[in-house]
């Protein structure tokens, strides 16, 4: 895999759009979509089929952990990424087929190191 399409899901629109600028600074990240809500992400998710969803485990009416279920069954090949500041979510969003798991503030990896490992790609160039 050359580099990443990426969808954002998170109701918080500066914390998404933080991430999204974050993300727009990676040499292995191609495209970025954003929805503000579970229901929005879904439907992206059928249209647009990222490589990779960066969502939170808490959103008004479908949250990250119900997406991630969502996403192990209709669309397996799809990698999550669960971005909260909820550690005790941890083990449903495990259950659920979640990737990675990570604690906002808590981490020692940044994000860029979290989707390079989850898409085994070295730390060198980018094609």
């Amino acid at each position: 895999m050359e580099k990443v399409d990426v969808l954002i899901a998170e109701y918080q629109k500066n914390t998404r759009q933080g991430l999204k600028a974050l993300l727009q600074l990676s040499p292995i990240v191609n495209q970025i979509w954003e929805a503000g809500d579970g229901e929005n992400a879904i439907k992206m998710i059928e249209t647009l089929n990222p490589d990779l969803v960066i969502t939170a485990a808490r959103m008004p009416m479908i949250g990250g952990i119900s997406i991630t279920r969502w996403i192990k069954k209709n669309r397996p090949e799809i990698k999550v990424i669960i971005l909260t500041m909820y550690p005790y979510y941890e083990d449903e969003a495990l259950s659920a087929g979640v990737n990675r798991f990570l604690v906002k503030g808590k981490e020692n990896t940044s994000i860029e190191e979290e989707i390079r490992s989850l898409f085994n790609m070295g730390s060198g160039d980018v094609k």
